[in-house]
């Protein structure tokens, strides 16, 4: 079944699109970035962003592994 897309966007997805464009300078130190994450910011949005991260991470495992079977099953 294909999910329509809607114009209206979950507050989720406007702050995935918010975190999205904010890294995507590819000047940013993302070492940096993350130095002061876990150590300026308090230790409960240090959390959350580790629960987004690992959400994220996940979901693009799913991806990958249902790219992979798409091809074995199509004789790649």
């Amino acid at each position: 079944m294909r999910r329509i897309q809607s114009s209206v966007s979950t507050s989720e997805e406007r702050t995935a699109k918010k975190i999205t464009q904010s890294i995507q300078d590819l000047t940013l130190d993302l070492e940096r970035v993350g130095y002061y994450i876990a150590t300026a910011m308090p230790y409960l949005h240090f959390r959350r962003f580790i629960e987004v991260a690992e959400s994220a991470s996940h979901e693009a495992n799913i991806k990958a592994d249902i790219e992979y079977a798409r091809k074995v099953h199509n004789g790649f």
